[in-house]
């Protein structure tokens, strides 16, 4: 039976992205499941700041980050705006089932092309590429089927996790039951 891990990933992160451009060289008697979280939502926790929210460590962090992708040969471009709100990309991810493919392609397009992630169109570039030529009405859509219970598994927000779509979900969007901000510890595991 294969060993089981989970890697954890944002897309805010290019060290995650670095890593899973190299996932392809995990021995295959290693299962792992991707699951992607919110670095920011870590932080906060434990009262941290990331690294690109402090200036001397960010431009280090960035070079240290250029350094190892051509070192290791992949494409490496910085997005025009860093750190930017990776929760559209997290959420359009989950929506789609957190493939391989839906997680490269994301991945793909944040770090290699250069593009405004910060802003409604960065957003909705990557989601035309994904076959979702109106993010409102898939989302709309989606939430629709969730409440019929015609959704495939989705993570809730507080540790994205759970393999339910619910009003847990809702708080990666910003909108926690207690009305508070940051994550929480879910309650059911």
């Amino acid at each position: 039976m294969p060993a089981q891990a989970q890697w954890y990933f944002d897309f805010v992160s290019p060290y995650a992205y670095l890593q899973f451009k190299r996932l392809n060289e995990v021995p295959p008697s290693l299962d792992y499941e991707m699951v992607p979280i919110l670095f920011a939502g870590l932080l906060k926790q434990w009262e941290h700041k990331g690294p690109a929210e402090i200036a001397p460590k960010r431009i280090d962090t960035y070079r240290h980050c250029q350094w190892l992708a051509e070192d290791l040969g992949i494409p490496f471009r910085l997005p025009q705006a860093h750190p930017f709100n990776p929760l559209p990309y997290l959420r359009l991810c989950i929506s789609l089932g957190s493939s391989p493919e839906v997680i490269n392609s994301i991945f793909s397009y944040i770090w290699t092309e250069s593009p405004p992630v910060h802003s409604e169109a960065g957003i909705e570039k990557i989601a035309r590429r994904l076959e979702i030529d109106d993010l409102k009405a898939f989302y709309s859509a989606r939430d629709k089927k969730s409440t019929t219970g015609q959704h495939r598994t989705r993570y809730c927000g507080r540790c994205l996790r759970c393999p339910d779509f619910c009003s847990r979900y809702r708080t990666l969007l910003g909108a926690r039951p207690d009305g508070n901000a940051g994550p929480m510890a879910c309650k059911t595991r």
